[in-house]
This record gives structure tokens, sequence and C-alpha cells, in this order.
């Protein structure tokens, strides 16, 4: 994660990142979670 994170800030661009693991939600900078079908942003 933390190679996606670097890259994507050198390039000055976004990634998307779907997962389970609440660990991973440290390397975001935003992050939006579904619950029953609805985004919470």
């Amino acid at each position: 994660m933390e190679l996606i994170r670097n890259e994507m800030k050198s390039r000055r661009t976004a990634a998307i990142v779907v997962t389970h693991d609440d660990r991973i939600t440290h390397f975001a900078d935003r992050t939006v979670h579904i619950g029953d079908g609805r985004l919470d942003i």
C-alpha cells in the first residue's frame, strides 16, 4: 500500500482501493464506506 500511495502522489493522480481490511484505511486521504447498499461519505 505504501508503494501504491507513493506512486500515486508522485504522479499526482488517484487510485481506488476496495477492501474489507480496516488496517488499509490509514493509507488513504479519503475513505467511503458502503453499508446496506448505501454510500456513507
